[in-house]
Order: C-alpha cells, then sequence, then structure tokens
C-alpha cells in the first residue's frame, strides 16, 4: 500500500511539473501549432490517470490549467475543437474531480453550459450568433478592460461591453481566448469595424 502510495506520488508531481512547464510555454510563445499539439497529448495522458483519482492538489493544477488554456488550444489546433467528442469526454472526466474546499473550477457556469449539445433554438430566433473570443477584456499587460472582441464562424467581427454580458464581473474578466459566447448584434449598427452588441452571454 506504502509502494503505491509512494508511486502515486511521484506520478502526480511528474503531471505538476509538466503542467508548469507547458503554462510557461503558452503564456510566453502563444498558442502555436506544435506546442498546441502536444499540449492535448499530454491532456489526453491525464485524464486516463484522471479517471483513477487524483490528489486534490494535483486536480486542481490540472482543472485550473485547462480552464486557462484549453478552449485557446482547440481553437488553434487543426482537428480537436471544444465540441470535439473526445475533449467533451475529457472535461467531463475532470469535472468529477474532488479540487478540496476552493471547489472545481470546470464546474462553473462558463463550462457547464458549454457541454450542452447546442445554443438554444429559441435565442436564435431573435438573431444570437455563436462566436469565440480572440481579444480578452485585458491590455497586453494584463490590465483589465471594460470590454473584447469576438468573431464569428464567416470571420464578421463584434464588440462585446461588460454593461452588456449576462454574466458577472468575475465571470467577465475571467474570459479568454477561444471561449465561446452568443451574442445579439446592434441591428442597426453601421460601422466597417468590430459590429457592437447588446446582449451577451455563454453560449
Amino acid at each position: 500500500m506504502l509502494e503505491q502510495s509512494k508511486v502515486q506520488s511521484e506520478r502526480e508531481s511528474l503531471i505538476i511539473e509538466m503542467l508548469d512547464a507547458l503554462n510557461f510555454v503558452l503564456t510566453a510563445d502563444g498558442y502555436i501549432g506544435f506546442v498546441a499539439h502536444e499540449t492535448l497529448n499530454a491532456l489526453e495522458q491525464i485524464q486516463r490517470t484522471a479517471r483513477f483519482g487524483l490528489s486534490e492538489k494535483c486536480a486542481t493544477v490540472v482543472c485550473r490549467f485547462v480552464d486557462s488554456h484549453l478552449p485557446s488550444v482547440c481553437a488553434v489546433h487543426n482537428e480537436k475543437t471544444i465540441d470535439h467528442p473526445s475533449i467533451r469526454d475529457w472535461i467531463t472526466v475532470l469535472q468529477s474531480l474532488d479540487c478540496g474546499f476552493q471547489g472545481n473550477v470546470l464546474q462553473s457556469r462558463k463550462w457547464g453550459l458549454s457541454l450542452q449539445e447546442s445554443a438554444d433554438p429559441v435565442l436564435a430566433e431573435y438573431g444570437y450568433v455563436p462566436v469565440e473570443v480572440y481579444a480578452p477584456p485585458r491590455t497586453a499587460r494584463g490590465t483589465p478592460r471594460s470590454f473584447l472582441f469576438a468573431r464569428d464562424s464567416d470571420g464578421v467581427e463584434y464588440h462585446v461591453s461588460i454593461r452588456v454580458a449576462d454574466m458577472s464581473r468575475d465571470e467577465f474578466y475571467g474570459l479568454r481566448n477561444g471561449d465561446r459566447l452568443l451574442v445579439q448584434p446592434e441591428v442597426d449598427a453601421e460601422t466597417e469595424k468590430a459590429i457592437p452588441v447588446r446582449d451577451a452571454r455563454f453560449a
């Protein structure tokens, strides 16, 4: 039993070290293709291990890493989007992990809604458009700002202000590249730049 516990501890230490290294690379160099591919390979192995349980410390590190980076990694990957069945399965596995008193960040409203099979058809009837965030509500120095930019599958860009977002301030400022939203564009907006929206919410 002690030997098994030692092996588990060593395995989790390696997972934490690997994610620390990947976090450094992704933060410093951005979400380039090769790194995105290797990140998904690493997460595939980790979620297999997670099926047999992880300590609270390791589970917290894994889930926070996924929350911070998975949407952006999937946004640049050639095959596995955030909606890919295997990715959805990974997230479901990780959502079941116990992260202690701080809670599992993947159990937040954002991740719960992102795993729904499809957007509400009623919202589509009212002109809502699915978009992906490409410029989060932070400056290059990390200072929060009251708006973000997103684009739809046709490349049309949208300006989203915090005052029209149907989410808390923490949820808004926590949005990252690749996160998905539903926005209701201003119908009469005349602009050659990003279209302002009258409402925005998690997709």
